[in-house]
């Protein structure tokens, strides 16, 4: 969904549409600066031009991605003596080309809708198309969705809104102003806190330590699944924090005897099973080796705010800074003085956002014999490929990880890394077949020198600005091949 609305007759179910009335519109953040601001319209033309032209975009760019809320209709009186003059195909073309088009870009949304059919709002229209539904849950809605066009429309219409933005910036005091401190109540009761589900895997006897870590965390909601293999150990669900009315959801696993890939999708596994049951998705999937200690650096409270250097970094992942194109969240091994990122981060930390998974999530599976870095490897192929340097590290902090010092790497051959990716990732009848021409290690290691990362920048916009446009449309089979994965956890679980 990109936005959620009234509708003006009542949905018995699950509805969406490209073609809404105006009055109300609840757009999700991300997806703002596709459909804001609105048309800047000639004198003389009709109101209602402005939405038509909102029309336009959301079926050029993110087609029946307009939710209804089930079970409510709305009446808007006043609308219904609105004049509508001025409402003509030609003014509707004229203002759309005005607002929205990049020649520059070969971005020409509508240039041939000639009818005023196209604009008619979905409720009202003969087009039995224009509306998806109802269906009996969001999940089977969703599967009729569409996802975002960006290749064809996220630079254009995102330099249109950086340029709008631009022109109320310099009216804005220093942000840093008005940062309130991560310890003021008022600020953690009010703001909308993130949903991130935490996942280590680790020798029983570390649980507590980490458990105890987590609940320390404060303007965030966390969930925190724990997989161990050395001992089943029967842990109880959902123990309250001492001392404290905040409670941390958490569930130990016990996996016998398997692989970091391997513990890894199990988490994701019992990650998804988790969303399934609270009705809701997290807004973040967190990895983190068990033995990672961060270490924040002189300035980092000025970007990622005060309390200890774990809640400097949940600050971070939780709050306002991460550049819109991150799809994933890393910890750096040298300090960043400034926004940064790459497509081969260290994986002993990941937060992927909820919208990247299915391109990134599950891990690979191995060949026998190989390496576990070359999950990993294979990871850095597909970020490469269909998110380039989207991984964005947390400025000021850098990340200890002890025990992988004395991994050793056999296993880790071009040879190896090629055929894991070609079994897991590669559909030749849709043409996806990413890294076939990488012929050497290099392109595959993990590293923070050189060219292998962009930034530092002074501000996240700035870093944004640099990130490339995500390959949704090329990498599309990786949304199936997450959906087969999805349907097998479910038949397991």
């Amino acid at each position: 969904a990109s936005t959620v609305v009234l509708p003006s007759y009542l949905k018995d179910g699950f509805v969406a549409t490209s073609n809404v009335n105006g009055y109300n519109a609840a757009i999700k953040r991300n997806h703002v600066p596709y459909l804001l601001p609105y048309a800047t319209l000639q004198p003389g033309f009709s109101e209602w031009i402005s939405q038509a032209a909102n029309m336009c975009i959301i079926g050029s760019c993110m087609a029946n991605s307009v939710v209804f809320v089930p079970l409510i209709y709305s009446s808007n009186t006043k609308d219904l003596h609105s004049s509508g003059l001025g409402y003509t195909i030609d003014n509707i073309h004229s203002t759309i080309v005005e607002s929205f088009h990049d020649t520059n870009n070969n971005f020409t949304p509508c240039n041939d809708w000639d009818g005023m059919k196209y604009y008619s709002e979905g409720e009202f229209s003969g087009l039995r198309y224009q509306l998806l539904g109802p269906f009996s849950s969001s999940e089977e809605l969703n599967q009729h969705m569409s996802y975002t066009n960006t290749s064809y429309c996220s630079v254009p219409l995102h330099n249109r809104f950086t340029r709008w933005e631009e022109t109320f910036l310099p009216l804005l005091p220093d942000p840093f102003s008005l940062r309130p401190k991560i310890e003021d109540d008022i600020t953690v009761k009010n703001r909308h806190d993130k949903n991130i589900v935490v996942m280590v895997m680790g020798d029983s006897s570390s649980f507590q330590a980490w458990k105890e870590r987590l609940q320390d965390i404060v303007g965030v909601n966390l969930t925190f699944l724990f997989a161990y293999c050395d001992a089943e150990v029967t842990i109880s669900p959902n123990n309250s924090n001492s001392g404290s009315d905040r409670r941390l959801n958490f569930q130990a696993l016990y996996i016998n005897k398997q692989t970091w890939t391997e513990g890894r999708n199990l988490l994701a596994g019992e990650a998804l099973r988790t969303e399934k049951l609270q009705g809701k998705e997290f807004d973040y999937w967190l990895f983190i080796d068990d033995d990672v200690e961060p270490v924040c650096h002189a300035g980092s409270e000025k970007i990622l705010g005060t309390g200890s250097c774990w809640q400097q970094i949940f600050n971070f992942v939780s709050g306002d800074t991460v550049p819109e194109k991150a799809s994933t969240i890393a910890l750096p091994l040298f300090v960043k003085d400034g926004y940064a990122s790459t497509s081969s981060a260290d994986a002993i930390f990941a937060a992927f956002k909820r919208e990247s998974v299915p391109y990134l999530i599950p891990y690979a599976t191995l060949l026998k014999g190989s390496d576990e870095g070359i999950s990993q490897a294979a990871n850095i192929c597909i970020m490469s490929t269909c998110l380039p340097n989207s991984g964005v590290y947390i400025p000021y902090v850098t990340a200890n990880n002890i025990k992988s010092l004395s991994h050793t790497r056999e296993g880790f051959s071009i040879q190896i890394i090629h055929a894991t990716i070609t079994l897991n990732y590669h559909n030749a009848t849709k043409n996806f077949i990413p890294c076939h021409d990488w012929d050497t290690i290099a392109f595959y290691e993990q590293g923070e020198e050189g060219q292998s990362y962009l930034g530092p920048f002074q501000t996240a916009d700035a870093l944004d600005q640099h990130i490339p446009s995500h390959q949704d449309t090329f990498c599309s089979p990786l949304l199936n091949r997450f959906m087969e994965w999805e349907q097998n956890v479910f038949g397991i679980l």
